[in-house]
């Protein structure tokens, strides 16, 4: 159906992918936060190595990060933080069978997000 009614919603659809996509792309640019709590499903005494592992992988990444007892608070760009995060996934399911991993993302669009931001006026 050339011109027809579905070819102008299909032209519709990719015009608003092509700009979503476009913002994506623009914000992966800008400093983001990223909360990750990496959790093996195994015993105390198999997870805790685990976890430091991956500790130890941020620490070796030269990414910025906070280590709390809940979870670990990294800053930098999306891409690079991202490909922290394919590498914690990795190390984790290679010494563990099951892992929950939750992730927390704070991004704006068109500027950095900066932890001290939202911290500052809580520290003396």
């Amino acid at each position: 159906m050339p011109g027809g009614v579905h070819s102008t919603n299909v032209n519709k659809d990719i015009a608003v992918a092509i700009l979503l996509l476009s913002n994506i792309i623009s914000s992966m640019d800008h400093q983001i936060n990223l909360g990750i709590q990496v959790v093996p499903v195994a015993s105390a005494s198999d997870g805790y190595p685990i976890i430091d592992a991956c500790i130890e992988i941020i620490q070796k990444s030269g990414i910025p990060y906070t280590v709390t007892p809940f979870e670990t608070v990294l800053e930098g760009r999306y891409t690079d933080i991202m490909e922290l995060v394919d590498q914690l996934y990795d190390q984790s399911l290679a010494r563990c069978e099951e892992v929950v991993i939750n992730i927390r993302i704070h991004a704006k669009r068109s500027e950095d997000v900066r932890g001290s931001d939202k911290t500052n006026k809580f520290n003396r």
